[in-house]
């Protein structure tokens, strides 16, 4: 395709912003919180032994590694007062995404790609799986970190000098590492469009284009390391110390060697299968196998050049899962995995006009056939989220009728029962990774947080003092004039106190008919 003008290439961005906007257009208006989203409703409870006393997560963002990402939530914590507020934050998570899948589209654009196929694609990368946690939950660092990770393709396929081109395409890697680190490896599936669609009037880039890209970015990444432990870790030693040790920064490529395996093995479905996380291992090796005959297959090439950009394409398949790979972390997450997920997306999504062509069918109409595949991912994303916005609407709802007793009657402890844990959301589905339907109320050190967003608006604003209902001994230090919240489990004992209100969610679980009885472990 040649090369449009500013006008055409403005009209296909219009388009990509519309649809984006149109697929998360009911997470803006359905209120809801899940996570670390909850943190914007924690103010006046926090403890007092941290830079900022209103926001706990920012000496934990910045002994992470993420100093702009501590600095962007903080400025966000204290800008949201409400739901509304939340919302607001979200719908500017909504319009970087979107303007991030602008940036894809644009390179799509440059090159011998269909425009259905450049827009698509575009959504896709903002909507896929992984992406769309981060901006509903909203953390706009991430899609800021995925915008550096955009500049840098852009400046690599610059035509401008090697040097220059070297030294923007580092600084936005960087700057991507220091929002999170993660999104700065959405630079490889990036390079991986001219590995199938060469630059429209252009001869294909060579194979060390792509293999000195991501040579760049595993020496930024080696920069980026040093400059986070020299400098960023060492500000809160406190906070460095009782970071979770899977987000600590100790990569160790023995561990990647011992971990590669179970990635390929129980990770398959999370990086390899973009349609459902619920179609197994097997779905996911069946979309390995179709990109995989796809390039044996392809005519455009020479033999011998179609078996190097095989070859390369598993070597990226390995760099975009390298944060995850070589970090302490066993659970699998799809935001860690997430380059991995758009790099297949965009290999399928070649590897089906590929297959098309190849069966005889015309160019045009096999652009048609991609066209509906990449519409029929979107629409599962599309379920995805909304299965997960209902799951996360419903806990919300339910907590906040329960709590509506406390503004009209003195209540002096709340006592919540977390849900049992079976593995399924309170919208009947199965638990994947932190995210994808699982229950807010299960993460019990930040039911505190929970507590209060139930409470906003209802009752007036009072400190909360957070004990396990097995801890005796923190109930009597509580100090006066403070809300006491106490929580257990379905079947645990709990003494009575007087002026106590009491919310169950295991009777969510029964309303809505997903109760299975405790003792089974959730699968993440």
């Amino acid at each position: 395709m040649e090369q449009r003008g500013w006008y055409y290439q403005l009209c296909i961005a219009g388009v990509v912003i519309f649809l984006v906007v149109l697929f998360y257009g009911a997470s803006l208006n359905i209120p809801f919180a899940h996570h670390d989203a909850m943190r914007y409703f924690g103010k006046h409870f926090l403890p007092q032994d941290i830079v900022d006393p209103n926001d706990p997560y920012f000496e934990a963002d910045w002994s992470l590694g993420r100093p702009l990402a501590a600095i962007t939530g903080n400025f966000i914590f204290h800008r949201v007062e409400d739901f509304a507020g939340l919302a607001f934050v979200r719908a500017i998570s909504v319009g970087m995404a979107a303007l991030f899948g602008c940036g894809v589209a644009y390179i799509l654009l440059r090159t011998t790609a269909f425009a259905s196929t450049a827009v698509l694609l575009g959504v896709l990368a903002a909507v896929l799986p992984g992406f769309q946690d981060r901006v509903v939950m909203p953390m706009p660092y991430y899609v800021l970190g995925a915008w550096g990770a955009l500049g840098a393709a852009l400046f690599w396929n610059a035509s401008i000098g090697m040097p220059w081109r070297m030294l923007w395409t580092a600084g936005c890697l960087i700057f991507a590492m220091l929002c999170y680190p993660v999104a700065a490896f959405l630079f490889v599936p990036l390079l991986s469009i001219h590995l199938f669609w060469p630059p429209a009037g252009k001869e294909p880039y060579p194979a060390r284009h792509v293999m000195y890209g991501v040579g760049l970015l595993f020496f930024c990444s080696a920069v980026y390391l040093f400059l986070a432990k020299a400098v960023l870790l060492p500000r809160f030693p406190a906070a460095l110390a009782s970071t979770f040790h899977a987000y600590n920064l100790q990569p160790s490529l023995p561990g990647m060697a011992s971990k590669l395996p179970y990635l390929f093995c129980e990770g398959a479905a999370y990086f390899l299968n973009p349609f459902s996380p619920y179609g197994g291992i097997g779905a996911a090796y069946l979309v390995l196998l179709v990109a995989l005959v796809a390039m044996t297959l392809d005519q455009s090439l020479v033999r011998s050049k179609r078996f190097i950009r095989m070859l390369l394409w598993l070597f990226l398949l390995l760099a975009s899962v390298f944060v995850w790979a070589v970090s302490p972390m066993r659970i699998l997450l799809y935001r860690a995995l997430y380059p991995g997920m758009l790099l297949n997306t965009i290999t399928l999504a070649w590897a089906t006009g590929s297959v098309l062509r190849g069966l005889g069918i015309r160019r045009r109409l096999a652009g048609l056939g991609v066209a509906g595949f990449l519409a029929l991912l979107i629409i599962c994303s599309q379920t995805r989220l909304q299965l997960n916005v209902w799951n996360y609407n419903s806990e919300l709802m339910f907590l906040r009728a329960s709590l509506a007793p406390a503004s009209i009657h003195p209540v002096d402890r709340i006592h919540v029962i977390g849900p049992v844990a079976d593995g399924y959301g309170f919208n009947g589905q199965p638990v994947i990774d932190d995210v994808n339907n699982m229950n807010s109320s299960a993460f019990a050190f930040e039911l505190e947080f929970m507590v209060k967003m139930g409470l906003w608006g209802q009752v007036p604003n009072r400190p909360l003092w957070y004990c396990r209902a097995t801890q005796p001994e923190c109930v009597e230090q509580q100090p006066a004039g403070v809300l006491l919240l106490t929580s257990s489990r379905l079947g645990e004992a709990v003494t009575a106190s007087p002026n106590m209100l009491t919310v169950d969610f295991n009777d969510l679980r029964r309303a809505t008919q997903v109760f299975r009885g405790a003792g089974i472990r959730e699968k993440y």
